[in-house]
């Protein structure tokens, strides 16, 4: 009887190994396909960076109209105090580093070796990315595509979890 009961064991982790083998493809296609819509979103902020400052431009402009009128607009003070608020509200480094860690991630699911913990820590940058470029931004779409991509690392994290 033990030769029979090796050969059905023989057989179910033959059987055992092939699934696993095709959930971690499914698993892998999920977080290529999460990691690219990330990916569109993440243009989608860049390419409204400079409305954004567009946006904090006029802001200040108007704020200032209304202090003390037009005449002073091209104060180099009131110049230099706009380029120090456009530089603290400006999420050209988030939108960087995002490109980076995107880099990071897709250089990371290339790999035949376990990246699970790896991309774990990864996602909690791109998070904390995130949130930075939402707490700087006022502009609906922008919050709305960091929305998207929040989802997104949820998504991506909730797929690592089942990496083994």
């Amino acid at each position: 009887y033990k030769e029979g009961v090796d050969a059905v064991l023989d057989e179910a982790l033959a059987m055992l190994a092939s699934s696993k083998e095709r959930d971690g493809k499914g698993t892998h296609a999920d977080l290529l396909k999460l990691g690219e819509s990330f990916k569109e979103a993440l243009s989608g902020v860049e390419a409204r960076e400079k409305e954004l400052e567009d946006h904090f431009k006029s802001i200040l402009s108007q704020k200032y109209e209304e202090l003390l009128g037009v005449s002073g607009k091209d104060d180099p003070r009131f110049l230099s105090e706009v380029a120090a608020l456009l530089v603290k509200y400006s999420i050209n480094e988030e939108v960087s580093r995002l490109s980076v860690h995107m880099k990071e991630y897709f250089r990371l699911l290339s790999l035949e070796e376990p990246v699970g913990k790896q991309l774990d820590f990864l996602c909690q940058e791109m998070n904390r990315e995130c949130n930075t470029i939402a707490s700087k931004s006022q502009l609906v779409d922008i919050n709305l595509l960091v929305v998207r991509m929040k989802d997104n690392l949820e998504n991506i994290r909730e797929q690592i979890r089942n990496i083994e």
